[in-house]
């Protein structure tokens, strides 16, 4: 077992413990028994519109840059999610881990941390609060995909929607022209792609980054600028419309980029 999996193994185990969804053993009475399985975790079905069973177990990925290992156990859920930003190791730049229950009209209510995975992130650097997500379906083309995106949210947690990682389309190969917009209060934003009169915004990725200051730029991550606004840029990555952002209704989770 790899040291990323038993760190997710006992930072959940730890989060649920100290959020109270998993008990201590109690003191026993003679003739008691210890109940196996935590009475919060009831047996639980979860159907898409065309009646087929979903598991949320697996990887997932978020339109924060990051990647989310979930656990479902009957009504339960857990995760732990890492920073994947380019150049670095999971969770340099930081760690979340969030505990909650399945409600019956598909909402998971529960609350997440931001734990010091990564020992030089500031402690008082870390967030929590409570979350409220929404299973729904991405069903674009035949493939029924489930989807997470947040309902309501405290603490200013980042992501706001998830693909589970092995439901992701093929990768595609796409040229066109970068472009972008900013807030230049907030520097805030977002950057896409725009090939055959369509946008795709730009999604995590391997050796480049996006600089929201003016003018928007791409970055390779050693300050070399890849593109700027309307220069061509052809890109490998694979398409998820359930990622995009309100500026661009698509997403594309970038694999590959660069000039033409």
């Amino acid at each position: 077992m790899s040291d990323r999996r038993l760190a997710v193994i006992g930072i959940l185990a730890f989060f649920a413990a100290a959020c109270g969804l998993a008990d201590p053993t109690p003191s026993l009475a003679p003739g008691e028994s210890v109940q196996a399985e935590d009475p919060e975790c009831r047996p639980i079905d979860i159907l898409g519109p065309s009646g087929t069973g979903v598991v949320l177990t697996g990887v997932w990925r978020s339109n924060d840059f990051g990647v989310y290992d979930l656990h479902q156990t009957g009504s339960c859920l857990y995760w732990l999610g890492m920073s994947q930003y380019s150049g670095e190791e999971p969770g340099s730049s930081w760690t979340t881990v969030f505990s909650g229950i399945l409600q019956s009209d598909f909402t998971i209510v529960g609350r997440w941390a931001d734990v010091p995975f990564n020992p030089d992130i500031p402690a008082d650097s870390l967030g929590r609060g409570t979350m409220t997500l929404r299973i729904g379906f991405d069903q674009s083309g035949e493939v029924e995909r489930p989807v997470l995106r947040v309902a309501n949210v405290t603490g200013g947690f980042g992501g706001s929607a998830w693909v589970l990682e092995e439901s992701l389309a093929p990768a595609i190969e796409l040229d066109g022209t970068f472009g972008g917009n900013v807030d230049p209060l907030f520097q805030t934003g977002c950057a896409w792609i725009e090939s055959n009169g369509q946008r795709y915004e730009l999604i995590g990725g391997e050796g480049w980054e996006v600089r929201g200051d003016s003018p928007l730029r791409l970055e390779d991550g050693r300050g070399h600028v890849i593109a700027r606004v309307d220069d061509p840029l052809r890109i490998r990555g694979r398409v998820s419309e359930a990622l995009g952002t309100n500026c661009v209704e698509t997403a594309i989770l970038v694999e590959e980029l660069g000039p033409p």
